[in-house]
């Protein structure tokens, strides 16, 4: 059972959903939704935005809530945006296989640091 303060705030975020909901806007923003919910609310958001009718912009790193709510993904890098036109494994992928060619991997990146640490000290 949830204590009694995080209910209270949990029931007064999905009146606040409701409401938002109810005069139905044409978009809803948010902006990381996810990060002070406990895992009721986050289901609780997840169908709510499932079942909401307008547009949703969502700016998260949440994977679970991206894949349960998105249709469309766009990313934001190199100041620029553009429609992710693979799945989020293959973005995933890219973006660490990106990251090992310029740094070498997450072993050497360390060792660097800690050299790089050594000679300044």
């Amino acid at each position: 059972m949830m204590p009694t303060d995080n209910k209270c705030k949990r029931q007064s975020w999905l009146s606040q959903m409701g409401l938002i909901t109810f005069s139905g806007p044409g978009m809803m923003i948010l902006d990381e939704p996810t990060n002070h919910l406990d895992i009721d609310s986050r289901d609780a958001l997840v169908h709510a935005l499932n079942d909401y009718e307008g547009a949703v912009l969502i700016i998260s790193h949440d994977r679970h809530l991206i894949e349960a709510t998105c249709d469309t993904l766009w990313i934001a890098e190199g100041g620029t945006i553009r429609e992710l036109d693979e799945d989020l494994d293959s973005y995933q992928n890219s973006i660490t296989s990106a990251k090992e060619g310029k740094g070498g991997s997450k072993a050497e990146r360390k060792a660097n640091k800690q050299e790089a640490a050594t000679k300044h000290a």
